[in-house]
């Protein structure tokens, strides 16, 4: 993905900038409710991935070299030249493969088509295992029950499909020029109540509800800040050593040349 043009993560991130500003322009609302698909690598179903490659038509040759793949996974261990024998090893998919992340990524595509399909205005991004649903329109308490039934289906699906979701990274935002800031939640079918923030960390960037990155560069200097204190408490260290260094190679040669002319 990252090597794909307008397929990397700022790009996500700057489409969904782009946007809720268009939105806000308008003065409407965008309310983005974001989902982390929970270990994406480990809850690949071998018998649904088969299902949606027949669904997309894929070649039952590709379909067969898929199942091997999955199946026929081996390891070697090797230890001071010694290489011991090959074994079996029981996984859904494998990170170590760029074929993995292709798998994955056509194995969660079905979740958004389903949900575009049954709710209308409903717009979506993501990232490999980082989604977004959103909705912009002026009537936020609709907005809210879109999102609610966007869930739903969400989780549903994710149900008959032996995915799961990440409820502790599950977040919910407006972006919008009020002063006030919003209350709503949505409770999700386990229960979960994701409750709206003003600022949320999505992609490695920093979003703040009015979308002026104060957060993110505040974020960033900070971390630079610590980088720099770091280094300078390193420099200090060093500086230290070589002066101490010195002082002792010098006390040496002058207690040498003080024997010498005895």
């Amino acid at each position: 993905m990252r090597d794909r043009k307008q397929r990397s993560a700022i790009d996500a991130v700057l489409n969904l900038v782009h946007d809720a500003q268009m939105t806000k322009s308008r003065e409407n609302t965008l309310i983005c409710l974001l989902l982390d698909v929970k270990e994406a690598f480990d809850h690949v179903a071998l018998k649904q991935l088969v299902k949606i490659l027949i669904k997309l038509k894929i070649l039952i040759n590709l379909i067969n070299w898929v199942k091997c793949f999955l199946q026929n996974q081996v390891i070697d261990l090797a230890f001071d030249d010694e290489r011991q024998k090959s074994k079996k090893i029981i996984t859904e998919i494998s990170q170590d493969s760029s074929i993995s992340l292709i798998l994955v990524l056509i194995y969660i595509q079905y979740l958004f088509s389903k949900i575009r399909a049954k709710i209308e205005n409903l717009q979506s991004l993501s990232y490999i295992d980082d989604v977004v649903l959103y909705v912009k329109r002026k009537n936020i308490e609709k907005n809210v029950k879109t999102l609610k039934n966007a869930a739903k289906i969400a989780f549903t699906w994710a149900k008959k499909n032996a995915v799961q979701f990440n409820d502790s990274k599950s977040e919910l935002i407006h972006f919008e020029s009020h002063k006030t800031t919003l209350n709503q939640m949505i409770i999700l079918l386990n229960n979960t109540i994701i409750k709206s923030k003003t600022c949320i960390w999505w992609l490695e960037v920093w979003l703040n509800r009015k979308l002026n990155f104060k957060v993110h560069v505040q974020m960033k200097i900070a971390t630079v800040t610590r980088m720099l204190h770091s280094l300078f408490k390193l420099m200090i260290f060093f500086l230290f050593f070589f002066f101490s260094s010195s002082f002792t190679c010098l006390c040496s040669l002058r207690l040498w040349n003080t024997m010498l002319s005895i």
